[in-house]
């Protein structure tokens, strides 16, 4: 839900953006994000994550990006998201260990929705005449509410979690980025964006001392376009 605090909070993010946008060299990206939640209803496995690749929820990303030479970007980026976690005794879940006197009240199912504001820096590592790949890093702060299956607000239900047992609703996260972009003409190219989003909060679930201690994380893939303000 929108409230008035998120829309100051997207304010100041657009207010920074359009700053930044005043340079030359800019362009702007909108991003189609499909979003996977780490963390202990749906853990790291043996794989390199665990969420299915067609089992993430939505979201839209909006950036600005200043070019400092031929292969260094800052990026500054708004979104918004969605994330769910299911814990199942089929999900291989082995490690994680209901407390016996609250296994009846603890939420098996959560749903979460988010906003973010990162900056950072992409580095183009290799390319060629259409194409090129590139690393990046970012930090910046998420802003999440989470849910359960009868769209309880869970931070507001201390008594699912250890007694004293609270967590702030802003949150830092930083950003590994990898990905590869296709060029189309001189204003114009799309791409595909993968991210691990480090945070420092284990209650992305609000399961934190009767879970695996440990910051929970959200795994992304983004389709994104990108628009070229001015020409090089």
């Amino acid at each position: 839900m929108i409230t008035p605090k998120r829309l100051l909070f997207l304010g100041f993010s657009l207010l920074l953006f359009a700053t930044v946008s005043t340079s030359a060299q800019n362009r702007i990206s909108l991003s189609v994000t499909q979003n996977s939640y780490v963390g202990d209803l749906n853990p790291i496995t043996g794989s390199f994550y665990k969420p299915n690749s067609v089992q993430g929820q939505l979201g839209f990303d909006f950036g600005f990006e200043h070019n400092f030479d031929e292969s260094v970007y800052l990026v500054v980026e708004i979104g918004m998201g969605k994330y769910e976690g299911d814990y199942s005794l089929d999900s291989k879940v082995d490690h994680f260990q209901f407390s016996s006197q609250r296994t009846d009240s603890l939420p098996r199912f959560i749903k979460g929705d988010f906003l973010h504001a990162t900056i950072g820096f992409n580095w183009i590592y290799f390319s060629g005449d259409w194409y090129e790949f590139y690393t990046g890093v970012g930090i910046g702060i998420l802003d999440f509410s989470v849910k359960d299956l009868e769209d309880r607000n869970l931070r507001e239900i201390p008594e699912l979690r250890a007694p004293n047992e609270t967590y702030p609703r802003i949150i830092t996260q930083i950003p590994l980025r990898l990905g590869l972009q296709l060029f189309t003409n001189s204003r114009f190219n799309v791409g595909y964006e993968l991210s691990w989003v480090f945070t420092n909060t284990d209650y992305l679930d609000n399961i934190g001392q009767y879970g695996e201690l440990g910051s929970d994380a959200l795994f992304k893939n983004q389709i994104k376009v990108r628009f070229n303000l001015s020409s090089k």
